[in-house]
């Protein structure tokens, strides 16, 4: 079985363990080895039926929790992983990188006071570990222990600038993450330093832009506009019914702070409550994690007109309540926005699930271009449509991610997705839109 499997005949291999099995049921050794084969094959759940029996044979083989652990990790199993893992960490516990792994996969499963000790004592275990310093951070800002975070951060960056062997993006995290905590201490001047430091290393990192931007807001203090000031709003332009269900949404993650902004609209609206929808990665960071988080808070913007460009608006805070699961091919979110008084002109677009290729369409959103403002509107062409997508010839950017697909009357054809390298655009019928919020207990 070995020798098959070191020349990467699989299946051949596969039967040559079964054989040995059937001859030494009781040999922890091949199930230990039949797993890792099943786990090269990505049949997980056989690998852990392996890797079990092969733990139930020999407790004391620590390699075989630790291998188990990671096929639950890798399955979102976190409660499983953890006790796999635990059991793992009561044979070895000198290892200061499997604690600071182990303190990241308790704060994924929101055990916050155990990776607070696992980072501890990673950090005990090697007093020069940055990752697990900066981790420590993490978790003591979303405990509100500020103080104490900031000491964690600092000893992060004091050890990173000591380590030739810290990496640049090590830096440029913790000084965006130090910034975020000192805004929220009300330390404006000292965030934006460490903002800019944080872009200095990485000029292209989305957290520490989008927070720098907003700190300089705050520094500045423009007057601030509310949603219910509507005196900007120009009722002799066009263009202004369609914007106004378009709405700009901003996601806050801690301790990174604020991600690009994005595009939803109003779905529905009751009274003074109105469902938003968006794509599942704009309230998500999955652009940079294996694990993806959804954010913490969503900030939400409604269009004001032409308001003073140096305005700063009071946001609408907005809770989410559904995202379709990561593997699905159906990208969308739901968020519900609860404001007393909310101006009567907020309405929900009309829907339209008749699409033809080659109609005329255009686009509300946020793109993220230097010659484009917010609630910009792009034309273009519907390409083709087919029940589960629409194609569309139009120019779009980062930042069209949930803009509505409008066709010449202002009705929603369906919601954008996916944008292509070239601009083109990619959206999801209405159609199909409507049968998932109905899954979700939506009616239209």
């Amino acid at each position: 079985g070995n020798a098959l499997y070191d020349q990467k005949k699989l299946n051949e291999a596969i039967a040559a363990y079964q054989k040995a099995i059937q001859l030494e049921p009781k040999s922890a050794y091949v199930y230990k080895n039949l797993g890792n084969l099943l786990s090269d094959q990505n049949k997980l759940e056989e690998a852990i039926v392996a890797f079990q029996r092969a733990i139930q044979l020999d407790p004391a083989d620590n390699y075989t929790y630790f291998k188990l652990g990671d096929l639950f990790s890798n399955q979102n199993k976190l409660y499983d992983a953890l006790e796999a893992y635990k059991k793992y960490f009561k044979v070895d516990t000198n290892n200061a990188i499997e604690y600071k792994e182990f303190g990241d996969l308790l704060l994924v499963s929101n055990r916050v006071n155990s990776a607070i000790e696992a980072y501890r004592k990673a950090t005990q275990l090697d007093p020069n570990y940055v990752a697990a310093y900066s981790n420590l951070g993490v978790v003591l800002y979303m405990q509100n222990k500020l103080e104490d975070a900031i000491v964690a951060y600092r000893k992060a960056l004091s050890l990173a600038d000591e380590t030739v062997t810290a990496s640049t993006t090590a830096h440029t995290l913790v000084h965006n993450n130090l910034g975020f905590l000192y805004q929220a201490q009300g330390k404006v001047e000292a965030a934006i330093r460490e903002y800019e430091a944080a872009l200095k290393i990485d000029p292209s990192y989305e957290f520490a832009k989008n927070n720098l931007a907003e700190a300089r807001k705050l520094l500045s203090q423009p007057a601030i506009i509310s949603y219910l000031d509507i005196r900007y709003l120009d009722s002799q332009d066009p263009t202004t019914p369609a914007k106004r269900p378009v709405v700009l949404l901003t996601p806050i993650f801690s301790p990174e702070g604020r991600l690009r902004d994005s595009t939803g609209f109003i779905i529905k609206r009751m009274g003074s409550k109105l469902w938003i929808l968006t794509n599942r990665h704009v309230v998500t960071d999955a652009w940079n994690r294996s694990t993806p988080r959804t954010c913490e808070r969503l900030e939400i913007q409604l269009f004001l007109g032409n308001k003073p460009n140096n305005a700063r608006i009071e946001p609408l805070q907005g809770k989410l309540l559904h995202v379709t699961d990561q593997n699905s091919e159906i990208d969308l979110a739901l968020v519900e926005v609860e404001a007393p008084n909310l101006p009567s002109d907020l309405r929900p677009f009309e829907l339209s699930t008749s699409s033809q290729s080659n109609q005329d369409i255009s686009v509300i959103g946020h793109p993220d271009a230097d010659n484009k403002t917010d609630w910009a509107i792009d034309r273009g062409n519907l390409l083709s449509s087919k029940a589960d997508r629409l194609t569309l010839d139009i120019s779009l950017q980062k930042g069209n991610s949930g803009s509505p697909v409008l066709d010449s009357k202002n009705r929603v054809l369906g919601i954008i997705t996916k944008i292509s390298d070239q601009g083109t655009g990619y959206a999801i019928p209405i159609a199909q839109v409507i049968d998932i919020l109905k899954t979700w207990g939506i009616t239209l």
